[in-house]
């Protein structure tokens, strides 16, 4: 058997997945939002434990309202874990396989796929969409009203902003208030929430 260093070369060597490929290769899909996490950690990075999601919109393989138990060990780059948060919790559409006990397991980053508010109350898929083959004509201007699409410049490097910006993917946030901290940038594309469906089954009417 292939190990986990292996199999995830191997895999990295391959076209990405679309979103119906991965709709149809795991048993949960869902737009789902954080609700708590408990890791034991090791000099300050998780190494077991679960997250806990509610689910938000149910596409396949739960309900709407239903709390889910992901369920992770170990300190690969790709293990599921959630970050912390503060208030309201992020919100995440989801690929993730039942496991023998009835919990959840994921693989990063399709286990956590960035959902955000925009400024009149909808929901978007971030774009780009990290590890998944999605068309960029799906994807449109988004103008974000969310704490999760603001990044401090400060945290990024040069070379990223750079690029970002280039693509258009970030802007630098208008008129900041230096009093909040460093400097911002914000994310500005995105797909909206109610093409999902039939992105992720293209097929159906019926998930």
């Amino acid at each position: 058997m292939l190990s986990l260093v292996v199999l995830s070369a191997v895999l990295a060597q391959q076209p990405l997945p679309t979103l119906d490929e991965l709709a149809a290769e795991h048993d949960l899909v869902a737009i789902t939002q954080q609700i708590d996490i408990n890791y034991d950690m090791v000099r300050d990075f998780p190494k077991e434990g679960h997250g806990l999601l509610r689910v938000l919109i149910a596409y396949k393989g739960t309900e709407r309202g239903e709390l889910i138990e992901v369920r992770e060990k170990g300190l690969e780059p790709f293990r599921c874990y959630y970050p912390d948060f503060e208030n309201e919790g992020n919100r995440y559409l989801v690929f993730l396989n039942k496991t023998d006990d009835e919990q959840y397991q994921g693989v990063k980053p399709t286990c956590q796929l960035p959902l955000l508010v925009t400024a009149d109350n909808a929901y978007a898929l971030l774009y780009p969409v990290a590890g998944v083959a999605v068309d960029s004509s799906l994807a449109s201007r988004q103008t974000y009203a969310d704490p999760a699409a603001y990044l401090m410049m400060d945290d990024l490097t040069h070379e990223w902003i750079d690029q970002q910006l280039e693509a258009g993917y970030i802007r630098v946030e208008d008129d900041h208030d230096y009093a909040l901290g460093p400097e911002r940038v914000i994310y500005t594309q995105g797909i909206d929430v109610t093409s999902l469906r039939g992105l992720l089954f293209p097929d159906s009417s019926d998930q």
